[in-house]
């Protein structure tokens, strides 16, 4: 039975809603982003994430084969480099600076490079995350997405709707998290900082922690039972 196009972008928004839910560091940066400069600043930094997501959907509706020798090949590498990412952006979190009043004024040219700035940061640092594409690649083998069921058009549907859901879920957050922004004081703002910067920059501390890990294991391995 050939899946609709309508059930096709339907069921799209479903997985891209649902994946995105899970508030790791790119939630909380996203939070922070909202609380500090707007719900624009918080939203577009999402929509970052929310392309990245439509990236790695369409790498594991196409490329599964491929993308999981890759992912084994290279996992050391794109972990280490995640976690180094996710410190740097930890730290400019963590010492950024915030407004004394909560009315945000940009003059245009700093107004547009800054909105620039919020969706190709979230976008790069998404990307250094294999694991929204296995959590996709697991969604569309739950839900049974793909395969001869799904013609072109309904495949290109299908990474529309992922991509309307994750976006959907980013503007729900930072509309709820800006509702908020109002009760938040000076100080208020520098602790979400200092939070949310420690924060992200203890995933990034973690991830370096299991590679390093990894790697010791790999290095007992190899080490003779006789020597030990």
């Amino acid at each position: 039975m050939v899946i609709s196009f309508i059930t096709a972008y339907i069921l799209g928004t479903i997985a891209g809603f649902l994946a995105s839910i899970p508030l790791g560091p790119i939630g909380i940066l996203c939070t922070q982003r909202t609380l500090s400069s707007g719900r624009i600043s918080g939203f577009i930094s999402g929509a970052g994430a929310a392309l990245a997501d439509t990236i790695f959907a369409t790498l594991a509706l196409f490329c599964l084969t491929y993308i999981n020798a890759f992912l084994e090949k290279y996992d050391f590498w794109v972990q280490v480099v995640g976690g180094i990412i996710l410190i740097v952006f930890g730290f400019y979190t963590f010492h950024k600076k915030v407004p004394r009043t909560h009315s945000i004024t940009h003059t245009s040219t700093k107004f547009t490079r800054d909105y620039i700035s919020n969706f190709l940061s979230v976008l790069l640092l998404t990307l250094t995350n294999p694991a929204y594409f296995l959590v996709y690649a697991m969604i569309f083998a739950a839900l049974g997405m793909g395969g001869s069921d799904y013609s072109f058009g309904a495949d290109f549907l299908l990474l529309l709707g992922v991509y309307t859901g994750t976006n959907l879920w980013w503007f729900i957050l930072t509309f709820s998290v800006d509702k908020l922004r109002s009760k938040f004081t000076y100080r208020g703002l520098l602790w979400l900082n200092w939070i949310s910067g420690g924060i992200i920059m203890g995933f990034g501390v973690w991830g370096i922690i299991k590679v390093v890990i990894k790697l010791l294991d790999i290095i007992i391995e190899k080490i003779p039972i006789s020597i030990l």
